[in-house]
């Protein structure tokens, strides 16, 4: 019997209407790649793809699939999905909860996770916010196929001298989590394959030291808004993007001049003067993109640098900045071989007081003189 086949009917242009058959099985492979929740409104239209839900790739149990549930009504919704999947393989696991989740219960979607070969865990418990959810990153080890881990709202509890805890992951997103000491030695002992970490509006933390020289992948680094760290002192040979986002006063950054920075974004948000940057220990002499703030340009006054391949400079100016044209002129003049300017005013306007009047007018006349 030859397999069934569907008709899809799809416009060409404003007149003309194209229809094709495909088989039914074809169809329910594609179906496989949509996230739960629309594979499960499908079922509910076409009798023979009501249970195609049970094959799905993508279990995106995220905030959107949570609306208008109770936190009872949405953990028993996963309950019955996870226990009646029967694919043999899951892409990536989204989860939106509060604190009050059961910790043998996620423990047990991960065992379901891991037999099914899942690449990505996504875990949110924004919906907590008074609490926090204690995640134990030893659920994360070597016998895990997940590679890429991401967490939100919650609290991290990493393990002491643990060397197969998160030795498979190639990528860590952190957002808004309480992080513990030793983020900083397991990602420098055990993440020989991680090739991303990202850290986000994170706390708990004073330090973040990446002390890897033998890494061959890690190319990645992004830092925003953390502020409680203090000091990071990164040595990773092969570090290529370093991205940091945040106050700079009282702040160190240190990156190992064997790091192949390529992509560089300094946002320096402290309306202040800035004596971190006497701490500023980065080669820029491999940069390609470079994007800094207008608090990054004034504190570089009468400290020089120069970054002699950069070809796209972008600058993001900041409202409470007293950054002038003059200052902006002499940054880009360290700059030789630059090719295009990107200027984000972002509501900043330049002001012409008496400073400008009296002193940086003249110096930036002089750069056309």
């Amino acid at each position: 019997m030859p397999p069934k086949k569907i008709c899809i009917r799809s416009e060409v242009g404003s007149t003309s209407i194209k229809s094709f058959n495909i088989d039914e099985d074809v169809v329910e492979k594609i179906f496989t790649y949509l996230p739960v929740k629309f594979v499960g409104r499908i079922g509910a239209r076409l009798k023979r793809f009501h249970y195609s839900w049970k094959f799905s790739q993508y279990l995106d149990f995220d905030k959107d699939f949570a609306e208008c549930m109770t936190q009872k009504d949405y953990v028993n919704t996963v309950v019955c999905i996870m226990m009646s999947h029967q694919g043999s393989k899951v892409c990536r696991f989204r989860l939106y909860s509060d604190a009050n989740l059961d910790y043998d219960l996620l423990h047990n979607w991960l065992d379901i996770l891991n037999k099914k070969e899942a690449e990505e865990i996504d875990l949110d418990f924004s919906p907590g916010k008074k609490e926090t959810f204690v995640f134990y990153g030893n659920l994360i080890d070597s016998e895990t196929p997940f590679k890429i881990l991401k967490l939100t709202h919650c609290k991290l509890k990493l393990p002491f001298n643990e060397m197969t805890c998160w030795s498979n992951l190639t990528c860590i997103t952190l957002r808004r989590v309480l992080l513990d000491n030793n983020l900083s030695i397991i990602v420098s002992a055990n993440c020989y394959v991680l090739e991303k970490l990202i850290l986000i509006q994170c706390r708990g933390i004073g330090m973040l030291i990446i002390n890897a020289p033998d890494h061959k992948r890690l190319k990645m680094l992004t830092v925003a808004r953390c502020f409680e760290i203090h000091e990071m002192v990164i040595v990773v040979p092969t570090l290529t993007t370093f991205h940091y986002r945040g106050y700079t006063r009282n702040v160190g950054l240190s990156i190992d001049s064997a790091s192949m920075l390529h992509d560089v974004v300094l946002d320096l948000i402290s309306p202040k003067i800035y004596p971190c940057i006497l701490r500023f220990e980065m080669d820029l002499s491999h940069v390609k993109t470079l994007t800094v703030s207008s608090h990054f340009i004034e504190a570089l006054k009468r400290q020089p640098i120069i970054i002699p391949n950069v070809k796209e400079v972008q600058i993001l100016m900041e409202e409470r900045s007293y950054c002038n044209l003059y200052d902006i002129a002499d940054f880009l003049i360290s700059c030789p071989l630059l090719e295009r300017v990107f200027l984000d005013i972002n509501g900043f306007f330049f002001n012409d007081g008496p400073y400008w009047q009296r002193h940086d007018s003249q110096h930036f006349k002089n750069f056309s003189a």
